[in-house]
């Protein structure tokens, strides 16, 4: 009785954690990925950073490849690390990301992140660019992002 009575507490937690499915599901998706949040800072010459969050309310894992775009001849996974001897950050490039079921990858600045790289032309403030994030399988979850200085406001204002 008490090996039931911590499961389901166990679960109970889990379920709570998670949210509600509603809360997750805002923004473009292809099958169960799920797109929220999305911005590209243009940081000048010829590189941008793709930030936003992707979660998986599916049942199965899904793999990021990658990310692609017309504005750019060359686009990566990266993800900024402590050297631990030096102390200085480094920006490295990430084979994929698997997100687990329920799992979420957030690309936020001095973490995961999208780079943009060989911009064909510089960005624009407030112009919106194509992005297709590669996904295992030949799938492409086609995206619409606006070019930004800062993160959009949580609560709903620019």
């Amino acid at each position: 009785m008490r090996r039931i009575f911590w499961m389901l507490l166990t679960l109970g937690a889990l379920v709570w954690a998670q949210g509600t499915p509603s809360a997750h599901t805002h923004g473009p998706s292809e099958g169960p990925l799920k797109a929220q949040g999305l911005w590209v800072r243009y940081v000048g010459g010829n590189t941008a950073a793709l930030f936003g969050t992707f979660f998986n309310p599916g049942p199965a894992p899904i793999r990021i490849l990658g990310f692609r775009s017309p504005v750019a001849a060359k686009s990566e996974l990266h993800q900024t690390r402590m050297d631990p001897n030096t102390g200085v950050a480094r920006m490295e490039p990430v084979e994929g990301y698997l997100l687990a079921p329920g799992a979420r990858l957030e690309l936020r600045p001095g973490g995961y992140h999208g780079m943009l790289m060989g911009l064909k032309r510089p960005l624009k403030l407030g112009e919106v660019i194509q992005v297709e994030v590669l996904l295992e399988g030949g799938k492409v979850l086609p995206l619409q992002v606006p070019v930004r200085l800062d993160p959009p406001n949580p609560d709903g204002g620019s």
